[in-house]
């Protein structure tokens, strides 16, 4: 593991109280992002993380998708040219359902990876159709509620004051800070390299059945797959 990422993880982020992280092409392996992931849940304060140019591969990208799903902090991942598995379905397919899980991810970059069709096609319908936009950080409303204040009294614009949680939206309807934390909102973002080969376009297989193609000379055929990935959006809901 880098040491300076050893210490990063069990030094400096217990400490500090870090929003950006650019760890890009700093020679980590998959057990040292994971390291560092498992620090960041402990102290959720970095709200964008880059850990692009370097081989995590498909170990890396179980770490993300473990990050993912517990992580209810980060707001934008960049993970560009990291050796992404184009062949694995079992990583690439937790990795999207981490994905379309989590609440707080508003910008992806996987650019400069090899992201098989059908994944590219799953990030999509999520980010960019079934959840495309994300609920603004709790921060960012005290901020806004901070900045109304300092304004001049005219020109601010009227808190609801004592009202419980429960009944916020029905007391406070008439609050335009309410409507607006009730409506705001941060789109998402999905940055992809378009498909510039045909073998990301084949279907995708087990490891089994791949090993049984070549030493037999067959191939599956493509409603086998079509099967395959149903079954799996069956299962995923």
């Amino acid at each position: 593991m880098p040491h300076g990422v050893c210490v990063l993880a069990s030094i400096t982020l217990p400490d500090a109280n870090i929003t950006e992280l650019n760890l890009s092409g700093c020679n980590m392996d998959a057990s040292s992002l994971g390291t560092l992931l498992g620090a960041m849940l402990q102290k959720q304060t970095v709200t964008s993380l880059d850990v692009s140019g370097q081989p995590l591969k498909a170990a890396g990208m179980q770490e993300l998708t473990k990050c993912l799903r517990l992580n209810r902090k980060l707001q934008v991942l960049r993970a560009r040219n990291i050796s992404t598995p184009s062949d694995s379905r079992s990583e690439m397919l937790e990795f999207s359902k981490a994905v379309d899980t989590n609440m707080s991810l508003s910008e992806l970059d996987l650019r400069g990876n090899r992201v098989h069709h059908i994944i590219k096609e799953r990030l999509r319908r999520t980010m960019e159709e079934k959840r495309s936009i994300v609920p603004l950080p709790l921060d960012l409303k005290h901020t806004f509620l901070l900045c109304n204040r300092r304004l001049p009294h005219h020109m601010q614009l009227p808190e609801v004051m004592c009202v419980e949680v429960s009944s916020l939206f029905s007391d406070g309807a008439g609050s335009p800070l309410v409507l607006i934390f009730q409506y705001c909102a941060l789109s998402r973002k999905l940055l992809l390299d378009e498909d510039t080969e045909d073998a990301l376009h084949e279907p995708m297989v087990p490891p089994r059945q791949q090993l049984g193609r070549w030493a037999d000379g067959e191939e599956d055929s493509d409603s086998e797959m079509g099967s395959m990935i149903s079954d799996s959006d069956d299962e995923w809901g």
